[in-house]
């Protein structure tokens, strides 16, 4: 939302001791043409809403500038605190110019809050309507100037100029710890050009882009991009291609062919630049773009080998089926942020081609990826029907195992517990056949919800701590976290209360013992706590496992962590109503 989006000029933020005074500043603000946003105005409007939702909206989000009036009341509320909170999250975003405190009375303000240098008015030396025409002018100014504080991103693109077709970066990028690290040494070389090949499916386009992202913070002033098209009916032609790069350098082409391409090497030897030449089917089609001087990165996709002088070339091989399956999370997570529509047919035109090609792994990770897609978008039976589909060929123990398993999750979402089950049982017998101990962990772990929902909790417990003492052999806090979390919620079905409180705090500890951090799953163990003590209404553990929860988060530097922390917070929070919430 940019300043001219804002729906208000200034939000105040007080403790309730000096309402008087900032009511007076409301009122001469508002006789001076701002938006104001005030809580008592909007009593009527959140009558019977949660007003503390609407109001992080506001704080975080909804207005141009921030003030709030520090006293020393001011941060021992909860309510003015919270606020407060929320306005650092968009101050973060946009920059220092968007809090303008206010102080009241001697209070200070935290440094962890704010940083000192920041510079702010006193009550003292201000009537109200003074505050008020200092607002005024204030706002007059920003808008004069066509200016709201920058966001963070803005700043970041002036910085470092990406090219707006560079695909983001994919987070949680997994695996391809040899093909990172070579291309790493070979990026501090001369005229650097990196080849990634392999086969289609694989993720090379995935792995140079995540490059590109990590290189471009160190080493490079500009991120660009072009998909070549190399295989599909039209390839992008070479002299069509420079166009295109010479305008991502806000270039005008000029002239013939080759007058083009003296261009951009020129352009380019000057600029300290990565590209990133995606879908490269010839040698032919890419020589001519590869800069013949200066150090611009230069890397390039393929399925084979292409015949370039000098370039170094990676071989991005299969991943195996554990690394495949966090790879299909990555792959949903991006299909997820983007028009799903759009996701599902490239899906399903993946696996038309892996079809094809007889390449039936290709095939299974495609038919998981789409299943989950359509899983997501609420459509359980047409994903079961694309798994079903792929099911009919002939596969790996480990790839019919993996297609079960989501089929089985599929039909639990329906409320079919029976097929479910007997679905995921198979799933299992197929995962200890192939003998790959990740994935027949993942299995039962699967097995055991649906257990669970079809009210068979022996045999979920049973099958529950299978997988967790499978995890415990692996060493892999995150899979024992995963099951403790679905196992606490067997025992609480059952009225085990004591055992969820005990598993739960012990997993906590032992994340805690591990030499390395594992803050994902120490986040799990204490949003699950959270979970259970406000179900059980133990408020005051409630409370110690949301600070502890509110600490992981700030750890992490997670705000959808943060902002579940804060809800748990607020349910032990005393004053539910709007009249008086300072």
């Amino acid at each position: 939302m940019t300043a001219a989006d804002d729906d208000y000029d200034v939000a105040v933020s007080f403790a309730g001791e000096h309402r008087e005074y900032v009511e007076a500043v409301v009122r001469a603000a508002k006789a001076l043409g701002l938006r104001v946003f005030y809580d008592r105005d909007m009593t009527n409007e959140l009558w019977g809403k949660n007003f503390l939702t609407a109001f992080r909206k506001v704080y975080s989000s909804a207005t141009r500038y921030f003030v709030p009036f520090i006293s020393v009341e001011y941060f021992s509320k909860p309510y003015p605190r919270d606020e407060f909170s929320y306005a650092m999250l968009r101050a973060v975003e946009r920059g220092d110019d968007y809090i303008l405190p206010f102080l009241m009375d001697d209070a200070e303000i935290p440094p962890e809050l704010l940083h000192p240098h920041i510079g702010y008015l006193r009550a003292a030396d201000h009537t109200p309507r003074q505050l008020a025409e200092r607002l005024r002018i204030k706002v007059d100014q920003a808008r004069a100037a066509g200016q709201t504080p920058q966001t963070m991103g803005r700043l970041v693109q002036d910085a470092l100029q990406v090219d707006p077709t560079f695909p983001a970066d994919i987070p949680d990028f997994t695996n391809r710890v040899d093909e990172i690290e070579a291309s790493r040494q070979h990026a501090s070389t001369a005229r650097p050009v990196i080849v990634f090949h392999g086969m289609g499916g694989v993720g090379k386009s995935k792995l140079a882009i995540h490059l590109a992202h990590g290189f471009g913070k160190g080493r490079s002033d500009r991120l660009v991009y072009l998909n070549m098209r190399g295989h599909q009916r039209e390839p992008i032609d070479p002299v069509d291609a420079v166009d295109v790069l010479l305008s991502r350098l806000d270039i005008v082409p000029e002239g013939k062919p080759q007058l083009k391409f003296d261009q951009w090497h020129v352009a380019a030897a000057r600029t300290k630049a990565i590209l990133l030449l995606d879908n490269v089917e010839t040698a032919d089609q890419a020589e001519p773009l590869i800069p013949n001087s200066g150090s611009t990165l230069v890397l390039i996709t393929c399925r084979s080998l292409i015949g370039l002088d000098a370039a170094k070339f990676v071989h991005v091989r299969e991943f195996d089926d554990h690394a495949a399956a966090s790879m299909v999370g990555g792959i949903v997570s991006v299909a997820e942020s983007v028009v799903t529509e759009v996701a599902e047919v490239l899906l399903r035109t993946a696996q038309d081609a892996a079809v094809a090609d007889g390449d039936i792994p290709a095939l299974a990770r495609f038919s998981l990826t789409l299943a989950d897609l359509l899983g997501n978008r609420g459509e359980s039976a047409e994903a079961i029907q694309v798994l079903e589909s792929a099911l009919t060929h002939d596969m790996t123990a480990g790839d019919r195992s993996g297609l079960l398993a989501s089929r089985g999750a599929r039909l639990r979402e329906l409320d079919d517990h029976a097929h479910a089950i007997s679905t995921l049982e198979e799933a299992v017998a197929l995962a200890r056949e192939w003998g790959e101990d990740r994935h027949t962990a993942w299995t039962l772990n699967y097995l055991g919800l649906a257990y669970e929902m079809g009210g068979r909790q022996d045999d979920a417990l049973r099958v529950e701590g299978e997988a967790q003492r499978i995890y415990e052999g692996l060493d892999d806090a995150g899979g024992v976290t995963w099951v403790i979390g679905y196992r606490s919620r067997t025992l609480e079905s059952l009225g085990r209360y004591d055992e969820v409180e005990h598993s739960l705090l012990e997993a906590l500890e032992a994340i805690r013992r591990r030499p390395q951090p594992a803050l994902g799953a120490e986040a799990w163990v204490a949003h699950r706590l959270c979970e259970f003590f406000q179900a059980t209404e133990q408020h005051a553990k409630l409370a110690n496992s949301a600070r502890d929860l509110l600490g992981v988060a700030n750890a992490m530097d997670n705000n959808i962590l943060r902002e579940q922390a804060r809800g748990f917070l607020e349910h032990v929070m005393p004053g539910d109503g709007l009249a008086e919430p300072r």
